[in-house]
């Protein structure tokens, strides 16, 4: 295992306390930089090898998001509204995601301490793919995306 940090400090082998310690940096430390505000947890170093990666990062006021990085595909809490959308910048970029697919730490946790131990993605056959249901191409030609808005509620959603 391979754990990617937003300040390039990777760690091989990662430990829970890495994990953990990370999760628990205050949500100014996902936004420092060039916008590449996320982590990553990986099987392998080798791109090759590679059999599914989770990304994640922390935004304040709603939590953690948790995808699989190739799928896109997270958890997701059918009580929240799926047209509050949030973004985060990623790569320097803004990634849009529903806000149903935010958790709070212990669930962001569970998630990624499960990974680490067993190579497995916890529950994954319930997980959704945050693209489905948002009209992103909509969402890249907004005033929204343009304006560098964060949060916006009342989107588009496709049906």
């Amino acid at each position: 295992m391979i754990l990617y940090t937003p300040k390039s400090r990777d760690i091989r082998h990662p430990t829970p306390n890495d994990v953990c310690e990370l999760l628990k940096q205050e949500a100014d430390f996902w936004e420092q930089g060039t916008g590449s505000g996320s982590a990553s947890l990986s099987s392998s170093d080798d791109p090759t090898k590679r059999k599914d990666e989770l990304m994640f990062y922390r935004v304040s006021g709603y939590g953690y998001a948790v995808f699989e990085m190739f799928s896109y595909k997270a958890p997701i809490d059918e009580k929240k509204d799926r047209s509050v959308i949030i973004a985060h910048n990623v790569g320097g970029e803004p990634f849009p995601i529903p806000s149903c697919f935010y958790m709070d730490y212990e669930q962001a946790e569970e998630i990624l301490l499960h990974y680490l131990h067993t190579g497995e993605i916890l529950n994954y056959d319930k997980w959704q793919d945050i693209h489905d249901g948002f009209d992103y191409d909509a969402y890249y030609e907004s005033d929204e995306y343009y304006s560098g808005i964060t949060v916006f509620t009342g989107f588009q959603i496709r049906a």
